[in-house]
């Protein structure tokens, strides 16, 4: 599923794009770009001025540990997700302030953490043993959950 366009001699590669649906009371969907490796996990959303409803990042640590997550260069407020390794929620930390330097830690093992814009934790009623179910994003909308109100 990873596609790679070779121009000029350089190569580029697209994110990989994960299907974030969450189970129970809450009918939510997001897309998120697959963070899995030491570059792509240091990188997360730095930098970006713009994050579009219903889109995020998935962070795959590989393992349960505890995990450190921060604001550093990150332009946007975010909402942070921490998953098990059974894809429950553990924990959330809303309304993560941008450029700050305060390390964000997870209350116990984690091996999943999704970021999401500041509010989509609130306005979706994501809480603490929810469930989610992570698969190749859905091309045709048809298959996909109802997305962030």
């Amino acid at each position: 599923m990873l596609f790679i366009f070779i121009y000029s001699g350089l190569v580029f590669s697209a994110p990989i794009i994960l299907q974030i649906d969450f189970l129970g009371k809450t009918n939510l969907s997001i897309a998120a770009e697959l963070a899995a490796d030491q570059e792509s996990r240091a990188e997360g959303l730095m930098n970006r001025s713009v994050l579009p409803r219903c889109k995020g990042m998935w962070f795959d640590f590989g393992e349960p540990k505890i995990v450190n997550m921060w604001m550093r260069d990150t332009l946007l407020p975010l909402d942070i997700i921490f998953f098990n390794k059974h894809f429950r929620v553990l924990a959330v930390y809303e309304q993560a302030q941008p450029l700050s330097e305060l390390l964000i830690t997870s209350p116990s093992d984690t091996q999943y953490v999704l970021e999401v814009n500041a509010g989509e934790v609130l306005r979706n009623s994501i809480a603490v043993g929810q469930e989610v179910l992570v698969k190749p994003w859905a091309q045709n909308a048809a298959t996909r959950r109802t997305q962030c109100r």
